[in-house]
């Protein structure tokens, strides 16, 4: 190959030529977005001339010293994460604190890992549905300033699922008894998740075979620039419970009302599946409103 190549060091993957790179980007970039396309570049020069990133362990550990020094440094300087390299096993770190304290490039892990549910993956997906689902998510301003957001309440009411009827067979011995974890993810003060009860159906086609549960939850949002809703169903079993569908979107864009959130199955039998909902209800008021 002649020229600069591009290679994941250390990786079963096949070297490209940088022309090749570059090419795709000049005919890809800006077709659906205008806004910027971010190159990063790993030089393997001297230390001088290398752009300097941050594996996930030594970001926890600066969060750990300083977490307001560190969205100091994030304010001026572009700051690179990226997972560690003994996590061979495809996992990922948790994005939420480097989002939190303002970096601008969050790397994960995009395979699947055969270990793990891919909880950081859906909460990326979910960052970036945001701004069209272009790829690109305006940086808040208050991560540039001392100024702090206005914290809000927010109440989301889950009323119920339809079709369910994708689950039939999906427990040996009929549909499944179901419920909802609705999470929060974004600032550190807010991050948090509440469960529905289980809704047991005792038929598998139906009316009666969509779970129900009308209940609400309440939330008190410091930052909703960095909040992140996501809302995943699981089946309840004896050893451990199965993922039904999950969907996740910034809180953000959310406009208040009802809404049929679409669930993305992750499971092997129904990959990429999307006829299944959950019914939810959303309000959100500034606090003391």
């Amino acid at each position: 190959m002649q020229g600069p190549c591009v290679l994941h060091g250390g990786t079963a993957t096949t070297a490209v030529s940088f022309q090749a790179c570059l090419e795709a980007i000049r005919d890809a970039a800006f077709e659906t977005s205008a806004c910027p396309v971010i190159i990063t570049l790993e030089n393997y020069l001297s230390q001088e001339g290398q752009r300097p990133g941050l594996g996930a362990t030594t970001t926890d550990a600066f969060l750990a010293i300083s977490w307001r020094a560190m969205r100091r440094y994030t304010a001026v300087h572009l700051a690179r994460i990226y997972p560690a390299g003994y996590r061979v096993d495809s996992s990922n770190y948790d994005p939420q604190d480097a989002w939190d304290a303002g970096c601008q490039m969050v790397a994960l892990n995009g395979q699947k890992s055969i270990f793990f549910h891919p909880h950081a993956a859906w909460l990326n997906a979910g960052k970036f549905r945001g701004n069209g689902g272009c790829g690109f998510v305006q940086k808040p301003l208050h991560l540039l300033s001392d100024d702090p957001p206005k914290p809000k309440r927010l109440l989301i009411t889950v009323l119920g699922g339809d079709g369910w009827e994708a689950f039939r067979d999906f427990d040996l011995l009929g549909p499944p008894d179901s419920y909802v974890c609705v999470e929060i993810a974004g600032a550190s003060s807010d991050r948090r998740l509440e469960k529905t009860s289980v809704y047991t159906a005792r038929v598998k086609t139906g009316p009666k075979a969509q779970p129900v549960w009308k209940q609400c939850f309440e939330f008190a949002i410091t930052d909703m620039a960095l909040a992140v809703v996501m809302l995943v169903a699981w089946d309840q079993d004896v050893d451990f419970d199965d993922l039904l569908g999950q969907y996740a979107f910034p809180l953000a864009e959310l406009k208040p009302g009802w809404r049929r959130s679409w669930l993305h199955a992750c499971c092997v039998f129904f990959e990429f599946v999307r006829v299944f909902r959950v019914l939810c209800n959303c309000r959100c008021h500034i606090e003391g409103c």
